[in-house]
């Protein structure tokens, strides 16, 4: 039988990318931001796109902060997308007196902004591999350090815990967390439905958890 896979929806998300990517996929999901329907869910995809304060600011408004909490303490399956995965800490830089899920250790730091030519730009915009840690992790059938993925963030998450980390990528020679993993919680910090055939092999995996 198939799995119920949701989709949060906030003021900010971007859906219709994700929701496409969903349905090259031939799977069934629900688009919602409703408590009670993503309760029900198998499966909650958070994708990323804003502001993290006034992202969490939006849980809070639909009564989603414990119920995603409880969804991941429990082991059931979540992906965060940019946004999404740094919604997964407590804290960012980006807005200080707001508050995450809190479920993985560690914060969301602003990457240092470099104008010398040799290096790049600020924000993170560009297509990038992954330097993967834990290449036995099922998010990773089919996909090799050599494959490429869209970022574009200006954040990045810090993790206490290396056993958080399933991959790293690099920007102006600092290796940050790409893709990070609690219980059975991705957080991906590019945006797998923009990455072409290759970021649908991601979805596709998450989907067949």
């Amino acid at each position: 039988m198939s799995k119920k896979i949701g989709i949060i929806k906030t003021s900010c998300s971007n859906i219709k990318s994700i929701s496409a990517a969903i349905d090259k996929q031939g799977y069934k999901y629900i688009v919602t931001s409703e408590a009670k329907q993503l309760s029900s869910c198998d499966k909650i995809i958070f994708p990323g796109v804003g502001n993290f304060g006034f992202v969490s600011n939006e849980l809070k408004k639909f009564g989603l902060i414990e119920l995603l909490k409880y969804h991941i303490e429990n082991g059931k399956d979540f992906l965060g997308i940019c946004l999404g995965m740094q919604m997964l800490f407590s804290r960012s830089e980006e807005s200080k007196s707001a508050n995450g899920l809190g479920v993985i250790k560690g914060e969301v730091k602003k990457l240092s902004k470099n104008n010398n030519f040799h290096y790049e730009s600020f924000p993170n915009i560009s297509w990038k591999s992954l330097e993967i840690k834990k290449p036995q992790d099922k998010i990773f059938n089919n996909i090799s350090n050599e494959d490429l993925f869209y970022f574009i963030h200006s954040y990045y998450c810090e993790a206490i815990n290396d056993d958080n980390i399933l991959a790293k990528s690099n920007y102006n020679k600092f290796l940050f967390p790409s893709v990070i993993k609690t219980n059975n919680a991705y957080g991906l910090q590019f945006h797998p439905e923009k990455s072409k055939t290759i970021g649908l092999k991601i979805i596709n995996n998450f989907c067949r958890i």
